[in-house]
């Protein structure tokens, strides 16, 4: 075998790689985001509730809840 033709052996083998490579990380991205997406939403909730009641608790910021 010549040189070249193990270089361009090389080339294509590395090519698949990355390829390969490439759809494994969307995979792996998408199903992270999928996993994530429900606990931040759920931290989002858990935050406001926890300012609405800080107002609610306060009593200067209460008389707006009161009106």
């Amino acid at each position: 075998m010549k040189l070249s033709r193990i270089k361009e052996i090389g080339e294509f083998v590395s090519m698949i790689a990355i390829v390969a490579t490439l759809l494994f990380l969307i995979v792996e991205v998408r199903e992270n985001t999928a996993a994530i997406r429900p606990a931040s939403y759920s931290d989002s909730i858990t935050m406001l509730n926890d300012w609405r009641m800080q107002q609610a608790l306060s009593p200067e910021l209460s008389l707006l809840y009161a009106n």
